[in-house]
């Protein structure tokens, strides 16, 4: 009888373990390297796409075209994490959240005001202003006024010590350049985890 009750409690305790340990599972971050990230913006600016905001069935647009909001997928994908599938979930868990009644991955990550909901749930919000350059890195993300552009901020830096961006206009292609200034900053993210 004591043998049978020890080896109940045993089980017990094995259980309530492996409960815990998927528990801490669920609690594990993923961390995302920005020098990949910032590499994969680099290597999207470099193929050199047209510019073409349209709707891609699968929601991936064809090598040879995109919009700002590509480089950030891009970069990040080119770093190990999927925007567009994390986004996608979130949409489906609190489509609220997005103003959607009914999602669309072939576009829904290819919207700055998604991406903008999206980080502002899920990354570090930063400041907009540009007195302290040290607060601006590498990688960092910055939507623009009217969610109208997004870029990820480069390693090379202006004479003020603010980063160069990363991103794809209609006017002017894809370019690392000093645009940060051109439009107001609403908002400006550290995206290195999940």
């Amino acid at each position: 009888m004591k043998r049978s009750l020890f080896v109940l409690l045993v089980l017990l305790l094995l259980l309530v373990g492996c409960g815990k340990k998927e528990n801490n599972k669920q609690e594990e971050k993923t961390t995302i390297d920005t020098k990949l990230v910032v590499e994969g913006a680099r290597e999207y600016i470099n193929k050199r796409p047209s510019y073409s905001n349209e709707m891609f069935e699968g929601g991936y647009p064809q090598d040879n075209v995109g919009a700002c909001t590509d480089v950030i997928w891009y970069a990040y994908q080119k770093a190990g994490f999927s925007i567009k599938d994390a986004i996608d979930e979130d949409i489906s868990k609190s489509p609220k959240d997005y103003g959607i009644s009914k999602p669309n991955p072939d576009i829904d990550f290819r919207r700055v005001r998604n991406l903008f909901i999206f980080f502002n749930k899920y990354a570090k919000k930063l400041t907009t202003s540009f007195d302290n350059p040290k607060e601006w890195q590498a990688g960092d993300i910055v939507i623009f006024d009217g969610y109208s552009h997004i870029a990820i901020c480069s390693d090379k830096l202006n004479e003020d010590g603010i980063p160069y961006i990363f991103h794809h206009s209609e006017e002017k292609g894809t370019v690392e350049d000093n645009d940060i200034y051109n439009q107001k900053v609403i908002a400006h993210y550290r995206f290195n985890s999940y």
